[in-house]
């Protein structure tokens, strides 16, 4: 089953991050809306990467509300096309 958090205040630990990438290890994504539009950004290879992306776009956006996804496969190709948000 995959994880998702919805994230309403403050970076995340980096370890919950990988905590969650590495029980559900197919990628994940996060999205957010920076006042004009909804921002989303996916990543399927690179916790580190992720997580650094993560941590910058939710410093940047302190009062967004951001929803983080980690796939765990259960069907479909295992590719940033079948991440979600």
């Amino acid at each position: 089953m995959c994880i998702a958090i919805l994230n309403v205040q403050g970076v995340l630990p980096k370890e919950s991050i990988i905590n969650s990438w590495d029980n559900n290890y197919h990628g994940a994504g996060f999205a957010y809306s920076d006042g004009t539009r909804i921002v989303v950004h996916k990543e399927d290879k690179d916790k580190d990467k992720f997580y650094k992306a993560y941590a910058k776009h939710r410093k940047k956006y302190a009062d967004a509300k951001f929803l983080i996804h980690f796939r765990i496969s259960t069907h479909g190709t295992i590719t940033k096309d079948n991440l979600h948000p």
